[in-house]
């Protein structure tokens, strides 16, 4: 499995795990981890054995395109390409991003030009999360979140790791954030 997928399906079934009453029970017999792998497994083999770009699965239209191009690289080739690519870049991912693991940074963190910053409590929309960061409540959390700025040492991170290189760029480097 790939590590994004990975890292949310340990979560669902760590979280369904710790759910207390009839909701917990509900949900540990529809997402244990052994289900929630069982589904994820199904999915990459539906989206690999078809040369469609989209599928539907479990109701829901998803780009099988874009698993079958997801999974069909690793953490080193992802690491080779940008080495190869040997322009600067700045990594993000924060420690409560549900939807990617900041450890995975680590893999990266050798490579030049390649800055990693993994900002303590921020979300995948790079926004401090005030709430106990269920996977279960994501899609609410960003919608609730997504009216506040990003998450402070995240921008001034970002601003100034873009101010190097603003004698090099024209126009305005970032707009208001």
């Amino acid at each position: 499995m790939s590590p994004a997928p990975e890292c949310r399906s340990r979560l669902v079934g760590e979280q369904s795990e710790e759910k207390k009453g009839i909701a917990g029970a509900i949900l540990r017999r529809t997402a244990s981890q052994d289900k929630t792998d069982a589904r994820q497994d199904e999915l990459f083999e539906r989206c690999l054995s078809t040369g469609e770009d989209t599928i539907r699965f479990q109701g829901v239209k998803m780009s099988a395109k874009w698993v079958r191009e997801h999974l069909s690289y690793t953490s080193d080739d992802y690491a080779g390409m940008l080495k190869a690519f040997g322009k600067p870049i700045l990594a993000v991912t924060g420690t409560a991003d549900l939807s990617a693991d900041y450890s995975s940074l680590d893999s990266i963190k050798g490579v030049p030009a390649v800055t990693c910053y993994a900002p303590e409590g921020v979300n995948h929309i790079l926004r401090e999360i005030d709430d106990d960061n269920s996977v279960m409540k994501v899609k609410k959390q960003y919608l609730r979140l997504s009216a506040r700025p990003i998450h402070p040492g995240t921008k001034e991170t970002m601003v100034g790791w873009l101010s190097q290189f603003s004698g090099r760029c024209r126009g305005p480097v970032m707009r208001r954030v």
